[in-house]
């Protein structure tokens, strides 16, 4: 799992779809798909159901989300953090 495919689900839930999240982080349809099946293949579990060319998140999706927002917040403190160390340093 890396932090690219993190993004790619995170922008898929936050966008609302594979389309939106591509444009969104400047990318292709195809490389968001690539990255999402990447990423569910390495947790071993599907993070969205497929319902008529659409993406709708299963349960646990949801819950691994929830987890994805928890750690980006943490990412943006310890960038947050950086810049006032290199500011002070």
């Amino acid at each position: 799992m890396n932090l690219r495919d993190i993004d790619v689900f995170h922008a898929i839930m936050t966008s609302g779809g594979a389309g939106a999240a591509a444009a969104l982080l400047s990318t292709s349809q195809p490389a968001i798909s690539r990255s999402l099946a990447k990423l569910e293949a390495e947790l071993g579990f599907s993070l969205f159901d497929r319902i008529r060319g659409r993406l709708v998140p299963t349960r646990e999706g949801l819950l691994f989300h929830a987890e994805v927002k928890a750690n980006l917040v943490g990412l943006d403190r310890l960038k947050l953090r950086a810049a006032q160390i290199k500011e002070v340093g």
